[in-house]
C-alpha cells in the first residue's frame, strides 16, 4: 500500500508540473538577451496573427447542445463529443511533456550523498541554460513575425527571469494562475487561479507593471466554427503583465503547442482578457433615468399614501378601540345580564376622494404594492388549483435551466453525467422541456375562460371590444419587459467581475442594440432569429401569437 501511495503520489506531482510547464515555456518566450529595454521603434508593431474565437453559445445552442449529450440508448449516451473527449487526445502529448520534466527540478533538491546533490544543482543550471537558450530562439521566431510588441516582451522577460530567480514578488504572479488540481485523468481542465491575487500584484524593480488575469483556451481536436456546440477546451487562468494584449497572450500560448509538437491535437483559441470590461452605452444611460424616476416615485408614492392615506385610517381605528374600552367599561361597572359583545371588527373609515395623480402616486406605494403581494386571499371564482400548477411548472424549468446553461462550466462532467442518467430521478432534467407546455396550455385555458365569461355577460354575444382585447394584452406586459430588457443591457455589466463573470453576460447585447424592436413587436422568435435579442423570450413573443390568434377560436367555441 505505501509502495502504492508513493507511486501514485509521484504520477500526481509530474501531472501538476507537467500542467505548469505550458505556462512556464509561454511566458519564457519573452526573455531577452540582457533583459533591457530595446530601441522604441518598433514599439507601435502592428500584430499580423490571427486566432480563431470560440462560437458564443446561444439560449437555442444550449438546447442543441444538451439534446446531445442526453441522446443515449438505455441508459448509455451515445455523444461523441464531450463525453469522448480523452479519445481525441494524442497520448504521445503526456510523453513530449515528460522530456521537459527533468528541466524543471528544484534547483536545492537533494537525494542522497552531498556530492551528488552538488552535482544535481550545477546539472539543473546547465538545464536551465539549455531550456532558455531554446525558448529564446522561439522568441526571434515571434519578434520576426511581429507577433509580440517589445514592451510586452520586455516586461515578461523580466518577470520570467525574477522567477527563476525565485523573486517573491515574481513568484506571486504564478501563484496566482490556475494549478492542476484532482482529476487530471478525467480531463478536468477547467484552471481558473485566482482573479483577485492577481489583479492586485505588481512589479519591484526596473520594469513596473501590474497583473493581469488571462484565460487561455485551448481546444482539442479542430476547429469547426460552423458548429454551435463548443469544442472540448482546456481554459486556463494566467497571471501576466497588463502591459500584453490578448493577441500576445495567445502568442506565446500557441508557440507553446507547436513546441509540443501538437498542432494537430490541440488548437489554440483567442485568449480572452478578464478585466472589468464596462462600457457606459445608451443603455446604461436610459436604465439610470428609469430607475432614478422610478425610485423617486416609490419615495413619493409611499409616502402620500403613508401621510395621507394610511395615517388617518390609523388614528381612526385607534380612537375606535379607545372608545370601545371606555364603552365595555361602563357596561362591566352596570353589573348587568346584558353580555359585553361589541363590535371586534372596526370598520375602517373610507379613504378620502383621490385625484388623478394622487392615484397615480399610490400606483408607486411600496406599503400598498406589498401589502398585495403579500396577501394569500382567494379572490371569490378563482380557480386555485392553477397555482399549484403555476409552482410546479416553474420549479421544473428552473431545475432544467439550471443543468441547461451549466453543462459549459461544469469541472466533473465526464464523471456524472453518466451518472446523472443511470438515476430515474434525473428524469425529470432529462425531460424539461416539457415544462414550457404546461404555461402554453395555462395561458389558453385562462385566455378562453375568462373571455368567455365576458361573452356571457355581454347577453350571449360575442361582440367584445376586441381593439381593448389586444390592447390591454400589450400593454400589461409590454413595459415590464421592456424595462428589464433596457435594465439587464445597461446595468448588469457592473453588477460583478471575476474570472468567468464575462461568461454569464448576456451574450446577445450587440445583437439587443440592433434588434430591439422585435422583441417589443413580438416577433423576435421569427425575425432575426440568427441574432437574437433576449433569446430566452422567445416564449412571450409565441405566447403573444397565440393570443392574437385565439379569438379564431374561441368564437367558434362560444
Amino acid at each position: 500500500m505505501n509502495a502504492f501511495n508513493t507511486n501514485e503520489t509521484g504520477i500526481s506531482k509530474k501531472l501538476s508540473i507537467a500542467v505548469l510547464l505550458l505556462l512556464l515555456i509561454a511566458q519564457s518566450f519573452c526573455i531577452t538577451e540582457g533583459h533591457q529595454d530595446n530601441s522604441n521603434t518598433n514599439n507601435e508593431r502592428k500584430l499580423t496573427t490571427k486566432f480563431p474565437q470560440v462560437p458564443s453559445l446561444h439560449y437555442q445552442d444550449h438546447f442543441e447542445l444538451v439534446g446531445n449529450l442526453l441522446a443515449r440508448d438505455g441508459k448509455s449516451p451515445q455523444n461523441s463529443g464531450m463525453l469522448n473527449i480523452k479519445q481525441q487526445l494524442d497520448l504521445n502529448l503526456f510523453q513530449r511533456i515528460e522530456n521537459f520534466l527533468s528541466l524543471l527540478s528544484p534547483r536545492h533538491s537533494s537525494h542522497g550523498k552531498n556530492n551528488d546533490s552538488t552535482l544535481s544543482v550545477d546539472n539543473t543550471a546547465i538545464k536551465e541554460g539549455v531550456m532558455l537558450d531554446y525558448m529564446l530562439a522561439s522568441l526571434d521566431n515571434l519578434s520576426e513575425t511581429g507577433a509580440a510588441s517589445d514592451r510586452c516582451v520586455n516586461d515578461t522577460g523580466y518577470l520570467i527571469v525574477n522567477m527563476f530567480q525565485r523573486q517573491g514578488w515574481a513568484l506571486k504572479f504564478l501563484d496566482a494562475t490556475g494549478k492542476p488540481g484532482p482529476g487530471l485523468s478525467e480531463f478536468r481542465v477547467n484552471f481558473v487561479g485566482d482573479y483577485d491575487l492577481c489583479r492586485g500584484l505588481h512589479s519591484k524593480g526596473a520594469e513596473l507593471f501590474s497583473g493581469d488575469y488571462f484565460t487561455w483556451k485551448i481546444a482539442v481536436g479542430p476547429i469547426n466554427l460552423d458548429s454551435p456546440s463548443p469544442p472540448p477546451m482546456i481554459q486556463w487562468g494566467v497571471c501576466l503583465p497588463n502591459t500584453c494584449t490578448e493577441t500576445e497572450i495567445t502568442a506565446f500560448a500557441a508557440e507553446a503547442v507547436k513546441m509540443l509538437g501538437q498542432n494537430g491535437t490541440l488548437t489554440v483559441l483567442q485568449a480572452e482578457e478578464r478585466a472589468k470590461h464596462t462600457q457606459v452605452t445608451t443603455a446604461t444611460v436610459a436604465a439610470i433615468v428609469i430607475a432614478c424616476i422610478i425610485g423617486a416615485l416609490m419615495v413619493l408614492g409611499t409616502f402620500h399614501d403613508i401621510v395621507f392615506m394610511q395615517w388617518p385610517r390609523w388614528e381612526a381605528i385607534r380612537e375606535a378601540r379607545e372608545e370601545e374600552k371606555i364603552l365595555n367599561g361602563r357596561i362591566s361597572a352596570a353589573d348587568d345580564d346584558e353580555p359585553l359583545i361589541l363590535n371586534k371588527n372596526i370598520q375602517a373609515p373610507s379613504s378620502p376622494q383621490q385625484g388623478k395623480l394622487a392615484k397615480a402616486l399610490l400606483a408607486f406605494s411600496v406599503y400598498t404594492n406589498g401589502s398585495k403581494l403579500l396577501n394569500t386571499t382567494q379572490q371569490p371564482g378563482s380557480i386555485t388549483c392553477l397555482h399549484g400548477i403555476r409552482f410546479l411548472s416553474m420549479a421544473w424549468v428552473i431545475l432544467g435551466h439550471v443543468f441547461l446553461f451549466s453543462l459549459q462550466y461544469v469541472d466533473n462532467l465526464l464523471t456524472q453525467l453518466q451518472y446523472f442518467l443511470s438515476e430515474w430521478s434525473f428524469d425529470a432534467v432529462a425531460n424539461a422541456l416539457p415544462s414550457v407546455d404546461t404555461f402554453f396550455t395555462l395561458s389558453g385555458f385562462l385566455v378562453s375562460y375568462l373571455t368567455v365569461i365576458e361573452m356571457k355577460q355581454k347577453r350571449q354575444t360575442w361582440c367584445l371590444n376586441w381593439g381593448m382585447f389586444y390592447f390591454h394584452r400589450f400593454w400589461r406586459l409590454t413595459p415590464p419587459y421592456m424595462l428589464a430588457l433596457v435594465l439587464v443591457l445597461g446595468l448588469h455589466q457592473f453588477c460583478g467581475q471575476g474570472p468567468l463573470w464575462e461568461t454569464v453576460q448576456p451574450s446577445d447585447k450587440v445583437f439587443c442594440e440592433k434588434n430591439w424592436w422585435t422583441n417589443l413587436l413580438y416577433v423576435n422568435n421569427l425575425v432575426h432569429t440568427k441574432e437574437p435579442c433576449f433569446a430566452h423570450t422567445w416564449y412571450l413573443a409565441n405566447d403573444m401569437q397565440f393570443f392574437v390568434v385565439a379569438p379564431l377560436m374561441i368564437i367558434p367555441f362560444f
